[in-house]
């Protein structure tokens, strides 16, 4: 597919793109194109197939890894006007017993209640690295000023047994 410039008619060059994914097998790229004529940029949607490199990097991106934690206690949290359980582990650490975080919060999952965790008791689990959102999410000005949202990085449940 060639593209050339809206506003020249010139060749332009790409300089990024992004692609996500749309549905099961739909990807969306969104290309930015820079005109070597006349340098303005511009940017286009196509969709079709991310090439193997991508998807490669986004595979690995997604690997799972095995994990182990101590649970801690319970807690609630409060998400779109409904209170939900959540579980707190410490001292995760990977196969190989280093540690990767000091503490993480998971959310409910019917998995960890039929468990029936008392405190203390090590966890085996399969999670991927992810992101979610952190901070406060309410009205309050001094709140958001204080806790503002930030993209946290954390484990993702998968895979749940006791060590």
């Amino acid at each position: 597919m060639t593209v050339h410039c809206p506003r020249c008619a010139g060749e332009p060059h790409e300089y990024a793109v992004a692609w996500r994914r749309t549905g099961k097998k739909k990807w969306l790229s969104l290309q930015k194109y820079r005109c070597l004529k006349c340098g303005h940029r511009f940017e286009k949607k196509h969709s079709g197939k991310p090439p193997k490199s991508l998807a490669r990097a986004i595979a690995e991106k997604l690997q799972y890894g095995k994990y182990t934690g101590i649970f801690q206690e319970f807690g609630i949290v409060r998400d779109n006007f409904c209170w939900e359980k959540t579980f707190l582990f410490v001292d995760i650490k990977d196969i190989y017993g280093n540690l990767v975080r000091d503490h993480q919060w998971f959310r409910y999952d019917s998995r960890l209640e039929m468990l029936r965790l008392q405190t203390g008791d090590r966890i085996a689990f399969t999670a991927k690295i992810g992101t979610y959102k952190k901070g406060y999410r309410g009205k309050d000005p001094v709140g958001r000023a204080l806790h503002p949202v930030i993209r946290a990085t954390g484990l993702v449940l998968s895979e749940i047994e006791r060590a």
